[in-house]
């Protein structure tokens, strides 16, 4: 449900900011944006810290940083494109909303999705054991390039 919250946090704040021009709702709006985003950060966290083996918290943590923080600059480079191409024909100032009114968009695209398709449930803890685990984690380091000082890493952690 909080989950839901956040999105939909996304959804008016984001619309806000493209559609008014009072210089009071524009603070209001990106704190309702940045209450959404930690509330979003708490949740997502929080569930993948439960749910992830301990052993691969790491690893996934990694990947979802490396997604999250770099797909920012390609975010800013889609918005300054947006407003690059509109600016002729609607003017520069209907220009500047319109990236946030298709955030507002495509947030109400990602709350409907969540809605109808994310089950989050009762989470349960992972059921692998951590003996499954690094031996899973051995056959992949096996057939990496840097395979042997990741088996001996391996071998170092089953040790504890």
């Amino acid at each position: 449900m909080c989950l839901y919250l956040s999105i939909a946090a996304w959804v008016v704040g984001y619309g806000s900011i493209g559609v008014s021009n009072q210089v009071f709702v524009m603070p209001l709006a990106l704190f309702i944006v940045m209450a959404g985003s930690m509330l979003w950060n708490v949740i997502t966290v929080s569930w993948r810290q439960r749910r992830i083996p301990s052993a691969l918290l790491g690893r996934v943590n990694s990947i979802y940083r490396f997604f999250g923080w770099g797909s920012m600059p390609l975010g800013a480079l889609a918005g300054g494109a947006i407003v690059a191409l509109l600016e002729n024909n609607t003017g520069r100032e209907a220009a500047l909303r319109a990236p946030f009114v298709l955030a507002s968009g495509a947030c109400v695209l990602l709350l409907i999705y969540a809605v109808f398709k994310l089950r989050l449930g009762e989470t349960k803890p992972s059921q692998y054991s951590q003996h499954q685990i690094r031996r899973t984690g051995c056959i992949a380091a096996q057939r990496s390039p840097l395979g042997c000082a990741t088996r001996r890493i391996a071998a170092l952690h089953a040790r504890d």
